[in-house]
């Protein structure tokens, strides 16, 4: 059965994050297929939130603003964190941690906000003009769509861009009562979300095996994966000398980049450590270059004073403010020889497969979910931490003038495999598949 009408149901269009560019790429694909598609999010900030593709979709906000919000995961709204103040330093910081009390203040939130959020869909007749929920993204998307459906029987299809152990278990710092938590969370807590999911949700993707596993295990059965991709227009840009030219440095460097946040998971510290060997262990010409905006300012201190030798490098350049246009951070990729990705726990990794399709060779740790699409056609994947282990690809590539050559494989593999015009198609089967299974049960 052929469905032409879909509602994408989003939290938070609030910054330029890898998640706001899928989902904006996916609608703009979906349209330009021959789909009617409207995206419904909670908040909206036309400013900061890739305003070229926004224009190009239809897109209907609760909260529609241009001031900037720095935190856009719904379980840590002001008032949860007022609530976790004051149970972090008037109660036992140990009972807070162990008992996930964080937690239930968050899902407390999230079902509020989510009734608000349901009650605007439905204002809008939402259930009249739609035949799929296409529902991206955090737990606050998800339970609005929810609710839609048990009042008015619509189809959902869930992409789960993680699971909600990546807030609470997977990014936290163990501490003591760690593992007690981590029981009391999958084995009590989590059941409620799995109940709202399997008795739900008629079709769930996620972009790679890491997701894949970690949904099976809590949810109990298993997504299908759809990979992310590009849009074919970028593929045809020309490499350039952009960055050569903005840090005023000769042709003749290696031009190394990250593009990521201060965030303790982003493992920043790594690509500083990576100059610090290079430097030590080689005699390449190399210039480093990060792009990463100042997400927690204590994470950015330290990572600051413990590498100070490297900060002070005249080939060392850090840049902390956000890109402006997508122009400006795809100048970046196409003006570099390597980019560096050593996220810890990251679902997929859009910058690699931006940078991949701009002709820069990526190195991406395996911690990261599209290392899985890199492993076998270049040696590019490294231990997650291990930069010992990055330095020494790096040095094999570079000692046999293979950059050139690596960076070619893997643009041509984003060009076959992992583009919209290739990915999106399977969407509107899966789409076609849910419809009539929903007819017939």
């Amino acid at each position: 059965m052929e469905i032409k009408r879909i509602a994408i149901i989003y939290p938070y269009l609030s910054g330029r994050g890898g998640s706001q560019r899928y989902v904006l790429e996916i609608a703009k694909q979906l349209i330009e297929l021959g789909m009617e598609v409207e995206i419904f999010c909670y908040y909206l900030n036309r400013k900061s939130c890739y305003p070229n593709l926004l224009e190009k979709i239809k897109i209907n906000a609760l909260h529609d603003t241009f001031d900037k919000i720095e935190n856009e995961n719904v379980f840590l709204s002001y008032k949860t964190k007022i609530f976790s103040f004051i149970f972090k330093f008037f109660l036992l910081k140990f009972l807070f941690y162990t008992l996930g009390i964080n937690y239930l203040l968050s899902l407390f939130q999230t079902k509020k906000k989510s009734k608000e959020f349901s009650r605007y869909l439905k204002n809008l007749n939402i259930h009249k003009n739609f035949e799929l929920l296409y529902v991206h993204e955090e737990p606050l998307s998800l339970y609005t769509s929810i609710c839609i459906k048990k009042e008015f029987n619509i189809p959902i299809y869930w992409f789960c861009y993680d699971t909600i152990s990546k807030w609470f278990i997977d990014w936290e710092k163990k501490q003591f009562g760690h593992t007690l938590r981590k029981f009391i969370l999958e084995k009590i807590y989590f059941k409620y979300d799995r109940y709202l999911v399997r008795s739900n949700v008629d079709l769930v993707s996620v972009l790679d095996k890491f997701v894949k596993i970690k949904f099976e295990k809590m949810y109990g059965y298993s997504p299908i994966i759809r990979k992310g991709g590009v849009d074919n227009e970028i593929l045809s840009l020309e490499r350039s000398n952009y960055l050569h030219e903005k840090l005023n440095l000769s042709n003749d460097y290696i031009l190394i980049t990250c593009v990521s946040r201060f965030l303790p998971y982003k493992q920043i510290e790594d690509f500083f450590e990576l100059k610090r060997i290079l430097d030590k262990n080689s005699n390449l010409k190399t210039a480093f270059y990060l792009n990463a905006p100042i997400s927690n300012l204590n994470y950015y201190n330290e990572v600051v004073e413990k590498y100070h030798d490297v900060v002070s490098s005249k080939s060392f350049f850090v840049d902390t403010n956000n890109f402006s246009t997508d122009i400006e951070l795809q100048n970046v990729y196409l003006s570099s020889n390597i980019f560096i990705f050593p996220n810890i726990n990251q679902t997929w990794g859009n910058a690699p497969l931006e940078a991949m399709a701009l002709g820069c060779l990526a190195f991406v740790s395996k911690g990261c979910g599209i290392s899985n699409e890199i492993c076998d056609i270049s040696p590019t994947v490294f231990s997650s931490g291990d930069i010992e282990e990055l330095s020494k690809k790096i040095l094999n590539i570079v000692n046999n003038n293979k950059i050139n050559f690596y960076a070619a494989v893997q643009k041509k593999n984003v060009e076959d495999n992992l583009n919209w015009k290739v990915l999106c198609p399977q969407l509107i089967l899966d789409f076609g598949d849910i419809i009539n299974k929903f007819k017939y049960n």
